[in-house]
């Protein structure tokens, strides 16, 4: 059953919303949803000069004469992969940023401060991890995989990084072989950690889509976690708040008067529709978590919507 929240409007008029997914996550998957398909289509590229059935087509306007085929094909092979990781990685430290941006679903200001203004998204990565350790036994291994990543990238990425997951994450990793192995296609961990061991050394294939899979999962326990433990009633006057001072609150009195000069049955579904644009879905009775009043919300005047939400 999905974490839920009820919004009461009025005593008889009850209206349903719950959040399955948050909108840092949706937008996350915008970012890298189809990352594995757009890696695999440039690999298909590749191996097509590799073998050279593919050449220069004369429509591209450049000049393109590799000393060696094979040469160019594995060098670019290398570096679509190593692209692939860090764009990946970066995604993870945008889910986490986005999280924290108003309105913030995640209700910490310590979490907030630290995704705002750390620029390691390793350190970002440890408080998000702290914060939520009890939500996150299920994806241990998920996490450790994930140290890999960032460690991995950073080392492909910056000169001189000598970043390294511990020996105590490396031991964790080799007992959960079995675990990887099934869960993971196969992949064998400890080949993965020697290659990882190579100085710059990009992923395999089979290792980067591991690793990318395994931010995904991931990131959709940690938002489930982030969901279930907001405060609803917060949650839904920091969205409308958020909503009133948009563009620098140049709209906000146009807004208000717009939603709290109406009668109550459209002040209601002006506000219903709000909450769903930040992630609220709505759905038939659901007992999971509730919040009888919100219905202040719409029986606000417009004088008293300028003040609660000033």
């Amino acid at each position: 059953m999905p974490n839920g929240v009820f919004l009461f409007f009025g005593d008889e008029n009850m209206t349903n919303l719950i959040i399955n997914t948050t909108r840092a996550r949706k937008d996350y998957k915008q970012l890298i949803g189809q990352t594995n398909h757009f890696l695999i289509t440039i690999l298909v590229g590749l191996d097509g000069i590799n073998t050279g059935r593919v050449s220069l087509n004369p429509s591209f306007s450049t000049s393109w004469n590799p000393q060696n085929m094979q040469t160019s094909a594995l060098r670019s092979r290398h570096f679509a992969i190593k692209a692939t990781l860090a764009w990946c990685v970066d995604a993870l430290d945008g889910y986490f940023v986005m999280a924290c941006e108003e309105p913030d679903i995640v209700q910490d200001s310590t979490l907030i401060h630290t995704s705002l203004n750390e620029k390691s998204i390793f350190r970002k990565f440890k408080a998000f991890n702290n914060k939520y350790s009890a939500n996150l036994h299920t994806v241990s291994v998920e996490a450790a995989l994930i140290e890999v990543a960032i460690t991995w990238r950073n080392r492909l990425i910056h000169f001189n990084s000598d970043n390294s997951i511990s020996a105590t994450k490396r031991s964790f990793l080799i007992r959960q072989k079995s675990y990887i192995q099934t869960n993971y296609q196969g992949l064998d961990i400890e080949v993965l950690l020697d290659n990882y061991d190579g100085y710059k050394n990009p992923p395999r294939f089979k290792e980067v889509t591991a690793l990318i899979r395994a931010i995904h999962k991931y990131v959709e326990v940690l938002d489930a976690a982030i969901i279930g433990n907001i405060n609803y009633n917060n949650y839904a006057h920091a969205i409308i708040k958020h909503y009133l001072n948009e563009d620098n609150g140049q709209l906000k009195d146009k807004r208000i008067n717009g939603i709290w000069s109406r009668d109550i049955d459209t002040t209601k579904r002006k506000i219903i529709n709000i909450l769903k644009g930040y992630g609220f879905e709505e759905v038939v009775q659901n007992t999971r978590l509730s919040i009888n009043n919100t219905n202040n919300l719409v029986t606000l005047d417009v004088k008293s919507a300028r003040s609660v939400f000033n």
